[in-house]
């Protein structure tokens, strides 16, 4: 108790504080050494190491996501004159949940990126136009990261978990249901794989019909 009679409030000490710090999971992360060695293995193993030196030091130094990095244009990294811009605005409709909003090219590792590879599309003529004045010679409409033949980045959509499970299921729901007893054949039917053919029309339309139905006459011959 203090002094005015009322029991003093217990304050948590700093080895209770460490221990609830060491509880907060957190995302994994590298390290300088492990950034500069990705860096390096990126830089001397790549096929093109221009496009992906500079996609990963967006996202390294950036924190842009593999969407917005795949959809950034020339426009949004050039001045007119052709340097470089410090502060980048994002448009919403590349950005996750249509929010504007803005990075910074800031770090020397990142400019120099966008250095090495406006020369390396110059030089593959890629989204270029006929002089360098305005954007280094590059069409600021035209996407910043190309492929190795000079399209855009084609972005694919993964199947979420879920979806996995209801693809894998399909294939079951679609299985025969086997004899009249009720017993499930795991066998697909051989007509379910086989292209449309007219054959197999007149085939149904000689067999259709209440003669098909209870006619013994309809029921070819057994084989043994």
């Amino acid at each position: 108790m203090d002094f005015s009679g009322q029991p003093a409030k217990i304050q948590p000490s700093s080895s209770t504080r460490c221990t609830d710090m060491e509880e907060i999971k957190r995302a994994a992360t590298l390290r300088p050494a492990q950034v500069r060695h990705v860096l390096r293995v990126t830089e001397a193993t790549s096929r093109y190491p221009e496009r992906d030196t500079l996609a990963l030091v967006l996202g390294l130094t950036c924190a842009m996501r593999v969407t917005e990095i795949a959809r950034l244009e020339v426009g949004d990294v050039l001045y007119p004159s052709g340097q470089v811009r410090k502060e980048v605005s994002l448009r919403a409709m590349i950005t996750k949940g249509c929010k504007q909003r803005g990075v910074f090219l800031t770090h020397d590792r990142v400019v120099g990126a966008v250095d090495a590879y406006i020369e390396y599309l110059w030089k593959k003529r890629f989204g270029t136009e006929l002089a360098r004045d305005r954007y280094r010679g590059l069409s600021p409409q035209t996407t910043l990261l190309l492929t190795n033949r000079g399209g855009p980045l084609r972005i694919d959509r993964q199947t979420p978990p879920a979806g996995r499970r209801i693809n894998r299921g399909l294939p079951r729901l679609r299985q025969p249901s086997g004899s009249c007893d009720g017993s499930v054949s795991g066998r697909r039917p051989a007509g379910m794989l086989r292209p449309f053919r007219p054959a197999n029309l007149r085939h149904q339309a000689d067999g259709a019909g209440p003669r098909h139905r209870g006619d013994p006459a309809s029921i070819g011959p057994r084989r043994n």
